[in-house]
């Protein structure tokens, strides 16, 4: 903006004057012109009414140059509005002019200082280039108010004069005011910055406003900085509690991982020893068809009677149980009727065998067989236990459960065949009566045969078809059926 002197601007009003005379119109009026001998003193006070001490800032100023104050007072007030108009337009940014439409200004500002000193400065494109400190004081402050509005101009020794609009300062500080109250009444949801830089906007502020800003201001920060404490501790303990979830779900993990490898290799275990059972179970009844057949032969030759009744009525020194010490003399017949001891009263219930699943497949089709059964510890029959834990001590994957359809069941004394068996004079006696070598190739093995089917005719001609007992080797109730057409098959 241009430099303009009073002569200047008075010699164009003048000119506007004469043009409009000339043509007998209305001429122009003059304002109304209020001479304050402290205007300063009533523009503060009127700023202060308004909460905003000191608002007046950095005037912006058209450096006006001349010395008759009288024209520049009856000039009209529009034109003189023109020039704090241009001002207004101005705004500064980080030290850099510009316009509303904002093009960098270029011109003239005048800074009035509290002790009335005038500041000059120009800028260029935006910049300033230079900047004089006058020192001349201001000799005249003049309100000139029209219908709206009110201009403050100042006039200093020097002939300069400072416009300021006083209606517009007022009003943008009663808009700062209103504000800046909104702001300290309703900033709950405002972070610290948002709330600085809405009140940094805000031009017009008093002391006590100030105060206020700074007040919340500070309990913001103070607050966000706790906020944030705060959630770096439970970031913290969030990531402390998630290591140790992790470090928990890993060592479960393992554990899983552990107790499916020791699982897989137990049924691997398994699945080999039931492999193996069948075929030690398959080698076992095809060893005991060839026992059976022999058994069968001995039996059937023409002296076996004779020399079963010299077996079981010669008088030997037999064994008092496998497990107890002394022994008893008496004849084999003798000694195995003392182990049967009377009726077994007590009802049975659902009876469990425990083979392979592949014997099972086969037990299934075609039935149970003395044939296929070894040697039993109480005669000749098919075992079962009487509680499914005493079938799973020996279930290799094929527990078959069943029913006793017969009606007498006899309580034996456990392992009575077992025992006598392993006598070293029946092992004698047998050597002496059917030539069975004494511990030598099958004997012991065909001297059980013989013993079993004695003690199972005995047991079946006084009527029993099952027998009750306890087992020495697996200490537990069990139950030998001694025919199995009295075997009835649970599926």
């Amino acid at each position: 903006m241009q430099d303009v002197s009073l002569s200047q601007a008075n010699q164009i009003l003048i000119n506007k004057q004469e043009v409009v005379n000339s043509n007998n119109t209305n001429p122009i009026e003059k304002p109304e012109v209020q001479l304050v001998e402290d205007g300063c003193e009533k523009m503060n006070k009127a700023l202060l009414a308004l909460g905003v001490i000191g608002a007046a800032g950095i005037t912006l100023a058209c450096a006006l140059h001349g010395k008759n104050v009288n024209k520049l007072k009856n000039a009209p007030i529009d034109e003189i509005q023109k020039q704090v108009t241009k001002l207004n337009d101005i705004s500064f940014t980080k030290g850099i002019a510009k316009k509303q439409d904002g093009t960098l200004f270029t011109g003239v500002v005048e800074d009035v200082l509290k002790n009335g000193d005038s500041v000059v400065m120009e800028y260029k494109d935006g910049v300033i280039k230079s900047s004089k400190r006058t020192g001349k004081k201001q000799i005249e402050k003049t309100f000139i108010k029209n219908s709206s509005e009110e201009l403050a101009v100042s006039i200093h020794e020097d002939g300069k004069a400072s416009f300021v609009n006083v209606t517009q300062m007022a009003n943008k500080a009663k808009a700062d005011n209103d504000k800046l109250a909104a702001l300290l009444n309703d900033n709950a949801k405002m972070t610290s910055a948002e709330f600085k830089a809405q009140t940094d906007r805000i031009k017009y502020k008093n002391k006590q406003q100030q105060e206020q800003v700074n007040d919340i201001l500070d309990k913001k920060i103070t607050s966000e900085k706790k906020a944030a404490e705060d959630l770096v501790q439970v970031e913290k303990a969030t990531k402390i509690e998630n290591e140790k979830r992790e470090a928990e779900r890993l060592r479960k993990e393992a554990e899983e991982k552990q107790k499916a490898d020791r699982l897989k290799k137990e049924a691997e275990d398994k699945q080999k020893y039931i492999d193996s059972r069948d075929k030690e179970i398959m080698a076992q009844i095809e060893a005991s068809k060839k026992l059976n057949k022999r058994v069968d032969e001995i039996m059937a030759a023409s002296d076996f009677n004779d020399k079963l009744d010299r077996l079981l009525h010669t008088k030997i020194v037999i064994p008092n149980g496998l497990f107890n010490s002394g022994s008893v003399e008496a004849t084999i017949d003798e000694f195995l009727d003392s182990t049967i001891k009377g009726n077994c009263d007590k009802p049975l219930g659902t009876l469990y065998h425990g083979t392979t699943a592949k014997s099972k497949s086969s037990i299934l089709q075609k039935g149970f067989s003395l044939d296929a059964c070894s040697r039993g510890e109480s005669g000749k029959g098919v075992y079962f236990a009487t509680k499914s834990t005493g079938g799973d001590a020996y279930d290799l994957g094929g527990l078959i459960k069943a029913k006793y359809t017969g009606e007498k069941v006899a309580n034996v004394k456990a392992g009575a065949v077992g025992e006598l068996v392993y006598g070293n004079q029946v092992r004698l006696l047998f050597e002496e009566v059917f030539g069975h070598k004494f511990l030598q190739g099958e004997s012991d093995e065909l001297n059980f045969e013989i013993l079993s089917r004695i003690y199972t005719k005995k047991l079946k001609d006084m009527g029993y078809d099952a027998i009750h007992s306890a087992s020495v080797g697996a200490g537990c109730d069990y139950v030998a059926i001694l025919d199995p057409s009295k075997i009835e098959i649970i599926k």
